[in-house]
């Protein structure tokens, strides 16, 4: 069901239910993809790996956005459609930059902002947050989107935030593609029982170029494994990082990987442990 925001009550009634708060897991969107009112706008809804929670995305680029920042070591938590509360802060911005602030179209009321994406990164020194919008290169062109992206942009730098604008190209399309396609048995919780293979699979690979088929081979015939099992057993080693390979080139379409580093056999702390 498709839920209003017309007006205070609705602001409210959304806060009581928890939506835009949160961290992890516990973490509500300010909007999901059921208040898209348009049936032909994009929208996905992915399983999240580090939050153990459903990503609700609006568009292609924030879903393209979204794989390639929870495949860093680094990010540890992900928050998407981020409101910027409280509405008074962002429309003292909007007054000081000599710019309009987003009313409602039906009622007139301030709109409250929202960030496409916020993540949470950490370091040796703690913790620290970027704040991503994501827009289609073209809208960039606007006047009016463009003094937006100042309230936004502003809002987060009174807060020590540093502000991104991503565009995505055909590389990082390409990356978010592979993450996608490397993640889903490990999103899709179905293929757990190949877990106890990771290992003893790691330690046949080789750095370097091979075939996808001929990997997948020593699969079934080590493991005792179906054609697809082998598949998706070569498909969690890259979720994994047991193994990185280049990701420069569709690996679902290619018959060949390259294999830049082998986990097990340098002896590194695993992603994901």
């Amino acid at each position: 069901m498709t839920r209003k925001f017309e007006s205070y009550d609705d602001y409210r009634r959304h806060l009581k239910n928890k939506y835009g708060l949160g961290e992890g897991s516990k973490y509500k969107p300010w909007f999901t993809v059921r208040d898209v009112k348009d049936k032909n706008a994009f929208r996905s809804i992915i399983e999240g790996i580090k939050t153990s929670r459903k990503h609700h995305f609006l568009s292609s680029i924030e879903t393209q956005l979204f794989y390639i920042l929870e495949f860093l070591d680094d990010v540890i938590d992900i928050r998407e459609q981020f409101p910027l509360f409280p509405v008074s802060a962002s429309k003292k911005i909007a007054l000081n930059l000599g710019v309009k602030h987003p009313k409602v179209p039906k009622t007139g009321i301030d709109h409250i902002m929202s960030t496409d994406i916020l993540v949470t990164r950490k370091n040796k020194d703690g913790y620290f947050y970027q704040a991503f919008c994501v827009k289609a290169e073209e809208k960039l062109k606007d006047l009016r989107t463009l003094e937006k992206l100042e309230i936004e942009r502003v809002w987060w730098e009174q807060l020590g935030v540093k502000f991104f604008i991503f565009v995505g190209n055909k590389k990082t399309q390409t990356i978010s593609r592979n993450i996608s396609w490397a993640t889903d048995p490990v999103r899709s919780g179905t293929q757990v029982h190949l877990n106890h293979f990771v290992e003893p699979a790691a330690e046949l690979l080789h750095l370097g170029k091979s075939l996808k088929s001929d990997i997948c081979h020593d699969f079934i015939a080590l493991f005792n494994i179906s054609k697809e099992e082998a598949l998706n057993l070569l498909r969690i080693l890259i979720a994994t990082k047991q193994i990185k390979v280049d990701m420069n080139f569709l690996l679902e379409e290619s018959l060949s990987i390259d294999i830049k580093y082998i986990e097990q056999q340098n002896n590194m702390v695993s992603y994901g442990n």
